[in-house]
């Protein structure tokens, strides 16, 4: 090709016809204008297929967290509304009415720390950014929006409440709760030995454990229904992320 377009140029310069050889001239220029072009959209449609396979394993990996998110959101969910329940028999029955092992069971159950860690918010950032960045359907990004501001929220009412459990805790260690109903938690926890009486006074932090009880009761319940709130945007997110892909 290149050759045939050398042996025209050659041939109209030995004719001595400028017009023509400045027409074939534009002309050449014109066709390499035009192969660059083509040359530079081929790269263009390449590097967004690139980017775009790319999104889409991301966007694919994220689904896979979101429905880790989901499991962990209903389990969580489970125990604060059991724990809610139960703290509302103890405190509706009466701390010194309630059966020992019922009372240490509800006090076992809410003492140990409980959180959800979302799998979505361990993603990296600045990852997470870049390919959100890309994404040019709305939806996606405010419910992804949406949905992390409700964790954040989830997060910090769980850190209250934890916090809040602990410092009761803490005061019943300091009354002698623990040490005085020792031989009954580890009838609870282990089945060994006979069940005792449940030994508590208000010297031995009745309203502590009151009021980790009421504390509990409320908070696990709100928390419950914020997971909830999380499990509905998580399903809108995933619906909208599978929409996204399809179209693709």
């Amino acid at each position: 090709m290149i050759t045939l377009f050398r042996r025209i140029r050659q041939k109209l310069i030995d004719s001595g016809s400028v017009p023509k050889y400045l027409l074939y001239a534009t002309g050449e220029i014109l066709l390499v204008v035009i192969g660059i072009l083509i040359a530079l959209q081929v790269n263009n449609w390449n590097e967004d297929r690139i980017l775009q396979n790319e999104l889409n394993s991301y966007l694919t990996k994220k689904m896979d967290n979101l429905y880790e998110d989901q499991r962990k959101l209903q389990d969580l969910r489970e125990y604060r509304e059991e724990a809610s329940a139960l703290c509302a028999n103890v405190l509706e029955s009466g701390v010194l009415n309630i059966p020992g092992i019922e009372l240490v069971d509800t006090v076992l159950l809410i003492t140990v720390e409980r959180r959800f860690i979302s799998s979505v918010q361990n993603e990296q950032s600045a990852e997470s950014n870049s390919y959100f960045n890309n994404i040019k359907e709305a939806q996606i990004v405010d419910l992804e929006t949406e949905y992390q501001n409700l964790i954040n929220l989830i997060t910090f009412d769980e850190t209250r409440l934890n916090n809040f459990s602990e410092n009761m805790e803490a005061d019943l260690w300091r009354n002698g709760f623990f040490n005085d109903n020792r031989e009954l938690f580890i009838y609870v926890e282990n089945a060994i030995g006979d069940p005792e009486d449940i030994v508590i006074s208000d010297a031995t932090g009745l309203k502590s454990l009151e009021a980790i009880l009421r504390r509990n009761e409320i908070t696990n319940l709100r928390l419950a229904d914020r997971y909830s709130d999380a499990l509905n945007l998580n399903q809108l997110l995933v619906a909208a992320i599978e929409n996204y892909l399809n179209s693709q």
